[in-house]
């Protein structure tokens, strides 16, 4: 499944970003807002959205495979929305169809960033907008000192 177009949403100028511009076919956008829900409503206001809809995932999930980027993508055909749910109560990935795109707003505002609410806050939000949603299978991701366990798992040579 061939998505049109790859952007990279960056928090900050950093030399290693433009490297990936020139070996990779992606734009680079500056991420703009207070908080992440805030960055992630304007990331999905100002992206361009192809046929096959829109999937932002963060850089902080070593197990997010191109199998679970071809799933998230094979749900939006059937759903509004697809979530890629963490082990601790957020999400590694979310998904957007073309349809409802006014809609989506909603799903950032008054969520606990950074919280084991935010998944099910999301659902809330969703079920608010009447939105049809699938999960993907629980995925781990690092953001606290004691997620490193799962890069351990992953590159045990760090360690």
């Amino acid at each position: 499944m061939p998505w049109a177009q790859l952007q990279l949403w960056v928090g900050s100028d950093h030399p290693w970003w433009a490297q990936l511009q020139q070996r990779y076919t992606l734009s680079l956008c500056r991420q703009q807002g207070d908080n992440l829900g805030e960055r992630m409503a304007r990331a999905v206001a100002a992206a361009a959205f192809d046929e096959l809809g829109l999937i932002l995932i963060g850089t902080d999930c070593p197990d997010i495979s191109d199998e679970y980027l071809r799933a998230a993508g094979s749900a939006l055909q059937q759903h509004d929305v697809v979530l890629g749910p963490a082990e601790d109560g957020g999400y590694v990935l979310i998904g957007f169809s073309m349809q409802h795109r006014q809609r989506y707003d909603a799903l950032f505002t008054g969520v606990d960033w950074g919280t084991d609410a935010v998944l099910a806050q999301t659902r809330q939000r969703l079920q608010q907008q009447q939105l049809r949603w699938a999960e993907l299978p629980v995925l781990s991701d690092i953001d606290r000192p004691e997620d490193l366990r799962v890069l351990q798992h992953h590159f045990p040579d760090l360690y």
